[in-house]
């Protein structure tokens, strides 16, 4: 969804996302915003814009409750980005209570600068996000709490392996 949607309880597991950015110039993968959610076992390769996205509201913080509760756990995530348009694979704003662990995020084509980016916009908050186990190849994980409002609490990232020469 475009980030206007709002919806608890969702589990999208097993599931192959291809943004075909080769024909593509906008459009990402999987965007949550809600609590309760699980994304689990997912291939999202080739997205134009970012591969899995938890917190989206449209207008800032404004538009749409925190999304929380939510794990992005055991998803590989590939090549989000294109030329002029350097993406991210997986990406938090405006969000708490988040899980990111056991996933393999990877850059072959050098358009994707960051592999886990925990970065609210303006006006988001964020709070209890823990980044572990993860595998970044060819690009970064990156915790920029500069938007906030107020400071991000508890925001763990330990215990991932990160190769940004894609080589891991």
């Amino acid at each position: 969804t475009n980030g206007a949607l709002y919806v608890d309880n969702v589990s999208i597991s097993m599931l192959a996302v291809n943004g075909n950015k080769a024909n593509n110039t906008g459009g990402g993968g999987i965007y949550l915003n809600g609590r309760n959610c699980e994304v689990s076992g997912c291939f999202v390769y080739d997205c134009p814009d970012i591969a899995i996205l938890v917190g989206v509201p449209g207008n800032g913080a404004t538009d749409t409750p925190l999304a929380g509760a939510t794990r992005i756990v055991n998803n590989y995530c590939k090549n989000s980005g294109y030329s002029g348009h350097v993406y991210t694979c997986i990406a938090v704003t405006h969000s708490s209570n988040i899980v990111i662990s056991g996933n393999i995020v990877e850059s072959t084509d050098g358009f994707t600068s960051v592999g886990i980016d925990i970065e609210p916009n303006s006006g988001n908050t964020i709070d209890n996000i823990l980044v572990t186990g993860n595998t970044v190849k060819g690009a970064t994980i990156v915790a920029d709490c500069a938007n906030l409002a107020a400071p991000g609490t508890n925001i763990s990232i330990v215990g991932n392996r990160v190769d940004a020469n894609g080589v891991a």
